[in-house]
């Protein structure tokens, strides 16, 4: 279960990207560190919707896994 510290609600940033995230013809990979405050839920749906999407969550990491945890970033990026 995940949980959420964040103080601002990201909801404008993550809305629009879910509701044409099936349109998008481009490879998609989302990565999430564990301890992220953007909790996964966002990548879940959109990986739903989008079912050519990736979705990584980078075990330990917080919310920037491509500088804490740069070699598990790049092999999910790069996979």
């Amino acid at each position: 279960t995940y949980t959420s510290s964040c103080p601002v609600s990201a909801g404008y940033a993550k809305y629009p990207l879910i509701d044409r995230s099936h349109e998008l013809k481009m490879p998609l990979t989302l990565v999430y560190g564990e301890h992220d405050f953007m909790t996964p839920e966002t990548g879940f749906e959109i990986r739903r919707r989008a079912p050519h999407a990736e979705l990584f969550i980078v075990p330990a990491a917080g919310h920037h896994p491509y500088a804490t945890h740069s070699h598990l970033f790049h092999d999910a990026v790069l996979h």
